[in-house]
């Protein structure tokens, strides 16, 4: 069976990234299970991954993980205080010119 079917990751030893942990946290075996059964993807008893369905069944997951990560980021943003907004910072010669500490021209 080929990547193309099925992807394996190790909890140890590989990194996940956000959109991949929320693919496993909306798809994984019971939905896919599911979407398989509701649409009849089977072949020979088995679910058919060379279904044109089959392909759908990942844009709509991919489509879901990245609304479920858009939504987690619009919340916790509107948790973040709403305070002053930050002070640009200075640069240090300009910093130190305005308390009379540097001498920007060698010459002068």
């Amino acid at each position: 069976m080929g990547v193309h079917i099925s992807f394996v990751r190790s909890l140890k030893m590989d990194r996940w990234k956000t959109k991949e942990l929320k693919q496993m946290e909306l798809g994984g075996n019971k939905n896919a299970k599911a979407f398989y059964e509701e649409n009849f993807m089977y072949k020979d008893g088995k679910p058919d991954h060379e279904a044109p369905l089959h392909s759908r069944y990942k844009l709509e997951l991919a489509a879901k993980a990245e609304a479920a990560i858009r939504e987690e980021i619009q919340a916790r943003m509107g948790q973040m205080p709403q305070g002053a907004p930050a002070q640009p910072v200075r640069q240090p010669a300009a910093a130190a010119q305005a308390i009379g500490g540097l001498q920007t021209d060698i010459f002068q």
